[in-house]
């Protein structure tokens, strides 16, 4: 889900970006508070919330909270993409991705990576789309391709990328979900850290 009232701009991005989710619904947030997107939320039995924020129109900042107790991670989106492809790429957005997480070695990478890797179900063993999240210094660059064998040789295989493209900069986890305000801060990115970088690496 979004803010409260969200912008075009923001509505056009949550509805591409629900494609690198397996089973992901948007929900309606009208003039819900956070609490009772939760409430709703573990009703409804949904397992991870996720709500996006904007500045001026442009997404902002990404939070995924695991439901019903935490943790919850916070993340800066400082660049994205999206790639135009053909209608029939849309067949393909009904599978459960590849899941492919690399670069993210330190004890808050390897954090983060199980956070992750809880939004994706297992795959089947024919599905054509992998979904990368790739550990750059204090970045991660999240992606999606599709790829298939060549027709002439058989054992190479050919990748095209899909998008959406987000870099994700993560500064914060918190252990409890996003409606517990005396939730314990689990990790937070500061100056100090900022300075030495590769925090996730």
């Amino acid at each position: 889900t979004t803010s409260r009232n969200p912008s075009l701009n923001l509505k056009s991005f949550v509805k591409k970006l629900i494609n690198i989710f397996p089973n992901a619904k948007k929900i309606n947030r009208g003039r819900k508070f956070i609490n009772s997107l939760i409430s709703y939320s573990i009703e409804n039995e949904i397992r991870n919330l996720i709500l996006i924020y904007e500045v001026r129109g442009n997404p902002n900042c990404l939070i995924i909270s695991h439901l019903p107790s935490g943790p919850s991670i916070y993340f800066k989106i400082t660049n994205f993409s999206f790639v135009k492809f053909k209608n029939d790429i849309n067949l393909f957005f009904s599978d459960i991705p590849i899941l492919m997480i690399t670069n993210l070695n330190t004890p808050i990478g390897l954090r983060l990576a199980r956070i992750i890797a809880n939004l994706y179900p297992k795959c089947s063993n024919y599905s054509k789309r992998i979904i990368t999240y790739i550990g750059t210094c204090d970045n991660i660059i999240c992606n999606q391709y599709l790829f298939e064998k060549d027709n002439i040789n058989k054992t190479n295989v050919k990748f095209k990328n899909i998008g959406p493209r987000l870099t994700l900069k993560p500064f914060k986890i918190i252990l409890g979900n996003i409606a517990e305000n005396n939730s314990n801060i689990e990790w937070v990115f500061t100056s100090l850290i900022e300075r030495k970088k590769k925090i996730i690496i």
